[in-house]
């Protein structure tokens, strides 16, 4: 999702803007995330502070049982984009007044991905001989 921010940048320092989010966010080597939340601009002197308050819910397989299941996370956080353009490979900008907000909303949710994804606490994964899922059966 691009964000226009002309008008933010035109208004005084500390002037805000809130955007509500529902959009299919792109993570790479998960498929698509739905999103959905409000992200807060405020204009800074030299940048744009973008508040994120949102939930991501995308399909995971789980590691233990290998069942598709679907994975929700809060996504709490913050990421600042420079007005102007800079040599730091790193630093995010804004691109003709515009923001982009994808990458930061896809790096936070795989930032968040368990490292072990289950599809519940007690899942009882295969059974080493026969493969079969152990929480179907006994």
């Amino acid at each position: 999702m691009k964000i226009d921010v002309t008008k933010l940048v035109q208004k005084e320092i500390g002037a805000t803007a809130e955007y509500d989010l529902d959009e299919q966010v792109e993570v790479p080597d998960k498929g698509n995330a739905q999103v959905s939340g409000r992200v807060t601009l405020t204009n800074l002197d030299q940048s744009i502070l973008a508040r994120f308050e949102a939930l991501a819910s995308l399909n995971l397989n789980c590691d233990k049982c290998l069942e598709s299941f679907r994975y929700q996370t809060p996504l709490n956080f913050d990421r600042e984009y420079l007005k102007t353009k800079t040599n730091d490979p790193e630093a995010l900008t804004l691109d003709n007044n515009s923001l982009d907000i994808d990458p930061a909303i896809s790096q936070e949710i795989l930032l968040n991905l368990p490292l072990q994804a289950v599809c519940k606490p007690d899942c009882k994964g295969l059974d080493p001989e026969t493969g079969k899922n152990l929480n179907q059966e006994s």
